[in-house]
């Protein structure tokens, strides 16, 4: 019940940082592809479509983000993100994601903090954590569109 809790807070998040203004997204993100490194265990899938719709640049200069993606365990996953993107050059973007991830067939939710940078129509989001286990690290690619 937790983890649904926390997803449903997460979902009310970004629906207010998106009616701040103008309801439509302007974004549209397109996750494709992820490199796993550490200490995974089995196989992890690295094919990873999906689509994510983003009001960027709304409540507090920050981007809100809501979709569906295939997760490393092959299984339909929701995304639900808050993220701070700075301009550095024409098309250049680097910027923090705070993410609650949820996976539909482990009725698991996960917290990923991450790094974004996005370089005109590709994206590169890079995530880290430890637990008792070992240390692991995801690398996702993908492309990225204005609407």
């Amino acid at each position: 019940m937790k983890k649904i809790a926390s997803v449903c807070a997460a979902a009310t998040f970004v629906a207010a940082g998106a009616a701040a203004q103008d309801m439509g997204p302007d974004r549209v993100y397109i996750p494709l592809a992820s490199d796993h490194y550490g200490d995974f265990q089995g196989n992890m899938n690295e094919f990873n479509p999906g689509i994510l719709l983003t009001w960027h640049d709304r409540l507090g200069g920050l981007d809100y983000t809501a979709g569906a993606f295939i997760d490393s365990g092959s299984d339909p996953a929701v995304h639900l993100s808050v993220a701070k993107l700075w301009d550095l050059s024409e098309g250049l973007e680097f910027g923090v994601v705070g993410a609650v991830v949820y996976s539909l067939e482990d009725n698991e939710a996960y917290v990923a903090p991450s790094l974004q940078v996005n370089y005109k129509n590709v994206f590169a989001n890079f995530v880290s954590w430890s637990d008792s286990m070992g240390s692991y690290s995801v690398l996702g690619l993908g492309l990225k569109f204005d609407l």
